[in-house]
């Protein structure tokens, strides 16, 4: 919400799963200066349960 707050569009409207349970999505990359750029989550490690 902070980012699209800013102005910045958000490719999902909700994170998807990623890897390891990471929950991930990109932004815009025409807000990003022509960069696609991805935000992620971590999920929650194997050693911490």
């Amino acid at each position: 919400a902070a980012i699209k707050d800013k102005g910045v569009r958000v490719l999902y409207d909700e994170p998807r799963r990623g890897s390891m349970g990471s929950r991930i999505t990109f932004l815009h990359p025409k807000d990003c200066h022509g960069v696609l750029t991805e935000l992620v989550t971590s999920g929650r490690s194997a050693a911490t349960g």
